[in-house]
């Protein structure tokens, strides 16, 4: 008897978006309240990525119709056991 799996590959993307109005719920929040809680809607923004050298990369003027996209990939491979006569051949 023979019998063989396969490998398989699982790509997966992960995204998280945040919008304009995200944000400014955020700032306006009890917690945060930055600028006294009175973020417009319609305010526009800068956004940064601060690296952990200091220096900082600007990325565009942020708008009330913008999104902030983080985005990455898994990839899983599973299975893989081929099997001879009920050898392990893998």
């Amino acid at each position: 008897m023979v019998s063989k799996n396969e490998l398989t590959t699982l790509d997966t993307v992960c995204e998280l978006k945040i919008s304009h109005s995200d944000i400014v719920s955020m700032m306006n929040d009890d917690d945060v309240l930055l600028c006294g809680g009175s973020v417009d809607t319609s305010q526009s923004m800068e956004v940064f990525i601060l690296r952990s050298n200091g220096s900082e990369l600007s990325i565009e003027k942020f708008d009330s119709t913008d999104n902030i996209v983080f985005r990455f990939k898994t990839i899983t491979t599973e299975g893989g056991e081929t099997a001879l006569n009920g050898i392990d051949v893998s």
